[in-house]
């Protein structure tokens, strides 16, 4: 079976039934798809935290299921899960993958996606500097699910150690030394955390 029709089939079986398998609060992690052809951003984040290069906040109801999370395009939006697929798929049709988690302690879901809510509008964070004025991807859920996911040294470089050029760029344009080793997060670091469960 080919793998794009593999990833569809899935995409169609968690939409058909998010009563039982999605549900408000649940993260969304993507991943490059095969071949990877991604921004320059999403390459950078990968080769310096791992596969995965982006996370969102689930919010599940009657109309379907939405994504809260923070874009270089909008800043800290929501939208359908649709738009999260169409906006990490490459122009050649290249679909990213999608994986779903969820807290082992989920009592606090509804708390955590109002704040995630509250802060609809702010823009995204360039600076990658933890704080409430701006949010990246990962930060915006370390912000909103309140004590679940410590603050890491972030890493930019890749495994080789040096910089991306993206993020070389990015940080002379900004004037910034590279945070390197800064508190922060990463949609991986998250990905990893066992506060998550994997959704199967």
């Amino acid at each position: 079976m080919k793998p794009r029709f593999t990833l569809l089939l899935l995409l169609l079986s968690l939409l058909s039934c998010t009563d039982e398998r999605l549900r408000t609060g649940d993260l969304v992690f993507v991943f490059p798809g095969e071949p990877a052809r991604t921004s320059s951003m999403s390459e950078a984040i990968s080769r310096a935290t791992g596969a995965a290069i982006h996370v969102g906040i689930l919010e599940v109801d009657k109309d379907g299921v939405w994504v809260i999370d923070a874009t270089d395009e909008r800043g800290v939006d929501r939208h359908p899960l649709d738009t999260l697929i169409a906006d990490f798929t490459s122009p050649e049709g290249c679909r990213p993958v999608l994986e779903f988690k969820r807290l082992r302690d989920n009592r606090k879901v509804g708390e955590y996606v109002r704040h995630a809510k509250s802060r609809l509008g702010r823009p995204y964070d360039w600076h990658f500097a933890a704080g409430e004025e701006a949010f990246y991807c990962s930060e915006l859920v370390w912000a909103c699910y309140e004590g679940v996911f410590p603050l890491k040294p972030m890493n930019f470089a890749a495994p080789d150690g040096s910089y991306p050029a993206f993020w070389k760029e990015l940080f002379e344009r900004l004037g910034e030394p590279i945070p390197q080793g800064a508190p922060g997060t990463s949609p991986q670091g998250l990905y990893d955390d066992p506060a998550l469960l994997p959704l199967r």
